[in-house]
């Protein structure tokens, strides 16, 4: 337990980022009861947690981005708050890094020695008692959730996730008391939201499928409408943009 808590102490500095996906933990959703009942609650910060893909040292106007590039929002957190300057990356691409972020392992420590992304059906990588920043935060009173791309798997497996079906263990079996978003990258599919362990918009009676689900122009039947993934050809910026 100690090593998995110096672990997750360590990997709070780090700060690689999904436009759109944010682990957000917040001590202030609790009713006025419990925020009343005890003054070392009512103290708590809350602790907001910005993950983005792609997204570099000199993406940010607190760490020295072009004037061009303007990002208020965020470079008032950096001098409100903590601006961290000692970086380390536990993967270069999107579910080591998310693996890594909340678990505090490697990723190579599981069975995927490869570096790369989860398939987008794969199964839960994650096991459901395994220490977590999220189990850490919820042991300590705080009320957690996570929003946007998920991309660490879904179900139990060994296969492949069944749409089809309730939608766990998922992020709320390993800390996460609500959970809105992705499954994965959002052209992988399915082309809908998920909520908690539930997948949004199905059509009564109907099966959901994804086909060709590893290229932009994959789709999937059985929901009422896809969300808008053709988004390439629009500028990058900082914050929301749909269908991320």
């Amino acid at each position: 337990m100690k090593s998995s808590l110096r672990r997750l102490q360590a990997l709070n500095t780090f700060f690689t980022a999904v436009i759109g996906v944010a682990l957000a933990l917040s001590a202030s959703a609790q009713t006025p009861a419990v925020l009343t009942a005890s003054s070392a609650a009512s103290q708590k910060p809350n602790i907001v947690i910005i993950l983005a893909d792609d997204f570099g040292w000199g993406s940010l106007g607190c760490y020295g981005a072009p004037e061009q590039l303007r990002t208020p929002h965020l470079d008032r957190l950096a001098r409100e708050g903590r601006r961290f300057t000692d970086v380390y990356n536990a993967g270069s691409v999107c579910s080591p890094s998310r693996y890594a972020l909340m678990t505090g392992r490697y990723y190579w420590r599981t069975d995927r020695k490869d570096g790369r992304v989860l398939d987008y059906p794969a199964p839960l990588h994650i096991e459901t008692n395994r220490l977590t920043l999220a189990s850490l935060c919820k042991a300590q009173g705080y009320r957690t959730g996570a929003f946007g791309k998920w991309h660490l798997g879904l179900q139990a497996g060994p296969g492949n996730a069944d749409w089809n079906k309730p939608l766990t263990p998922g992020p709320r079996e390993v800390g996460f008391d609500y959970f809105f978003g992705l499954a994965a990258n959002p052209w992988n599919g399915p082309h809908t939201f998920i909520e908690n362990d539930s997948l949004l918009g199905r059509i009564p009676g109907q099966e959901v499928r994804v086909t060709g689900g590893h290229n932009p122009n994959s789709t999937t039947s059985g929901i009422r409408k896809q969300y808008e993934t053709q988004y390439s050809k629009r500028p990058t910026r900082s914050g929301w943009a749909t269908g991320s």
